[in-house]
């Protein structure tokens, strides 16, 4: 759940419902797609549209995908590729509509209209408001880490992410009151009301807020994940999307029976072994109203054509005042333009909007692990788009850019080549980490031995709001693995040991671990590897994903007080978290 620029913008994160014998003649059963027939009226030739899908999930190694177009009044759906892989058989679960995803950061803009929902109601809830104080409402728990901002962060400001939070991805929490109150513990980045950053952190306050508000007292403690039964009743049903949940209270995946269908396999393809590696699903009930909701294309759909109904309609959950403050522009992302929109792109409230070839469109993405999601409309022509994938691959983006510019009948001289741009992403990110050592610490004298063996800095860290870390030697087979020649990485090994780190941390949702290689002096490189990514039967990461700036600081006694990481990933050159060792506090 991360923002970037141009046209991949990346916005980016997580009920329970029992089924009764009366509402399963409505459902569609396990693994029928039930499509609707009629393509899109701009497509004369559909076909081309399918086997053009069919043909980038291929070359970009993507297992399944799941579409829906809105048009006027017609909605296409159809699913590509497999869902779920059963052994080794060939033996597969197609992708269809009904197929289920995590939706990740889309789950913000049903957090904004819920607390759209608690603004319109002055009977019950008049001292909330978008602009009112969130500590005014939740005094003990909403605490920040500067006295000014607890006092004057507002609903509007966190829902808009210019709270001068940055992100803090990494940290995990165990529930949305944990997440809120841990916010003291947080450093901020920038003033309040001065730029855009993203933050999952400062959303979940708000997912959390609105549970505090229906049900105060200790009920939100004795049931937890109410959040799920507010976005159910008062979202969800209403507007007929009866497929999509809050993974905090998802049932059992294999629920085939009770279910229209399994939530689809989380899939990173394995270049050294050619192969799919399974990456469990977790439900992160720390941040349930960030990025949480598992829903499919046939659920979005509906959404999407609701959120783009008449401003005069009243009808339905979200009222016209609703929908329009969360299309509202309140924070720039940017203040210059990029193709192929016109002018900077803004964001509102659980939505982002923008200009495309002169029409006015709002659109939220999301990412949970492996799961991927676009959802775009332009209520103006009554048109929208829902993509879910279950691979993290930049085959989403080229299907949404090939429907949107075949919309608008753009001509292929202005129609960028979404592919190229992705290989040149994964160009820049690999020379990113070959780079690595010389771009972080820029070699013009001699480096410095370490002043310390390798055994002196085991121990376990603690941080206030990272929580703890524990740096421990591993010998055997992972000190003597080989790396793949493409892998800059190599970590330092002594007596043959290295120096790892692992803790709660998460990288995108998934736990990670991070090996040591010394520089000069005090100063390391720490490659992120995550767990999840080790190709089948062979239990060691080979490939990093990030690197990271070291320091450890020794004492007067001559042994390590702390070290610092650069896990706030503001910038190769943005401040260091810096934890504690337990045996010198």
């Amino acid at each position: 759940m991360h923002a970037s620029t141009l046209v991949t913008i990346t916005l980016g994160l997580f009920g329970h419902r029992v089924i009764t014998s009366e509402q399963t003649e409505t459902q569609h059963p396990f693994g029928k797609s039930n499509e609707d027939a009629a393509p899109p009226s701009f497509y004369r030739d559909n076909g081309a549209l399918e086997q053009f899908i069919e043909d980038t999930l291929r070359k970009w190694k993507t297992p399944g995908l799941a579409v829906a177009i809105v048009e006027g009044t017609s909605t296409w759906t159809k699913g590509f590729g497999w869902a779920r892989q059963h052994g080794h058989n060939n033996n597969s679960t197609p992708v269809t509509p009904y197929s289920l995803f995590y939706t990740g950061s889309t789950t913000k803009s049903f957090t904004a209209a819920a607390m759209s929902q608690l603004v319109d109601n002055d009977a019950k809830f008049p001292h909330v408001q978008w602009d009112t104080p969130i500590s005014s409402l939740i005094r003990d728990d909403f605490v920040l880490s500067d006295p000014w901002a607890t006092e004057h962060i507002t609903i509007r400001d966190a829902l808009s992410h210019r709270t001068g939070y940055p992100p803090h991805d990494l940290v995990s929490w165990s529930d949305p009151e944990a997440a809120t109150r841990g916010l003291r513990n947080l450093p901020m980045s920038a003033e309040p009301r001065a730029k855009y950053q993203y933050s999952n952190q400062l959303v979940t306050a708000v997912g959390y807020l609105i549970t505090r508000l229906y049900y105060p007292g200790e009920t939100f403690r004795r049931w937890p994940g109410l959040l799920a039964y507010v976005f159910r009743d008062k979202l969800w049903y209403p507007m007929g999307m009866v497929f999509t949940y809050l993974s905090t209270q998802f049932p059992d995946s294999d629920s085939s029976q009770r279910y229209p269908a399994a939530l689809a396999d989380e899939l990173w393809y394995h270049n050294d072994s050619d192969s799919y590696v399974v990456v469990p699903h977790s439900a992160h009930a720390g941040h349930e109203g960030a990025g949480m909701v598992i829903s499919c294309v046939a659920d979005y759909a509906k959404y999407l054509r609701y959120m783009m109904s008449s401003s005069s309609d009243q009808k339905g959950p979200i009222s016209a005042a609703g929908k329009a403050a969360m299309k509202a522009p309140h924070t720039a992302m940017g203040t210059s333009s990029f193709p192929p929109f016109t002018g900077p792109v803004y964001y509102g409230m659980g939505w982002a909007g923008g200009v495309l070839e002169g029409t006015e469109f709002w659109f939220h993405n999301g990412q949970m692990r492996e799961h991927r999601t676009e959802m775009w409309m332009f209520p103006s022509k009554q048109f929208g788009v829902a993509i879910m994938t279950n691979a993290h691959t930049p085959a989403i983006e080229i299907v949404l850019w090939r429907i949107l510019y075949d919309y608008f009948d753009v001509p292929q001289s202005r129609r960028l080549d979404m592919g190229q741009m992705a290989r040149e992403r994964m160009a820049a990110s690999r020379r990113g980490l070959e780079t690595c050592l010389d771009r972080l610490y820029p070699r013009s004298i001699p480096p410095l031995p370490r002043p310390l063996p390798l055994a002196a800095y085991a121990g376990v860290y603690d941080h206030v709001g990272y929580g703890n870390i524990t740096l421990s030697l591993q010998c055997g087979d992972e000190a003597r693995k080989e790396y793949p020649a493409a892998t800059p990485a190599h970590p330092t090994v002594e007596r043959g040991c290295l120096l790892r780190g692992s803790g709660p941390l998460e990288f995108e949702g998934k736990s990670f671990h991070v090996d040591f290689e010394h520089v000069t002096g005090d100063y390391w490189i720490a490659w992120l590897f995550v767990d999840a990514y080790a190709p089948p039967g062979s239990g060691l990461t080979k490939r990093p994903q990030l690197c990271l700036r070291v320091q450890f600081r020794t004492g007067p006694d001559g042994d390590v007080e702390a070290f610092g990481a650069d896990f706030r990933l503001e910038g190769e050159h943005g401040p260091l978290v810096w934890y504690e060792n337990r045996k010198s506090i």
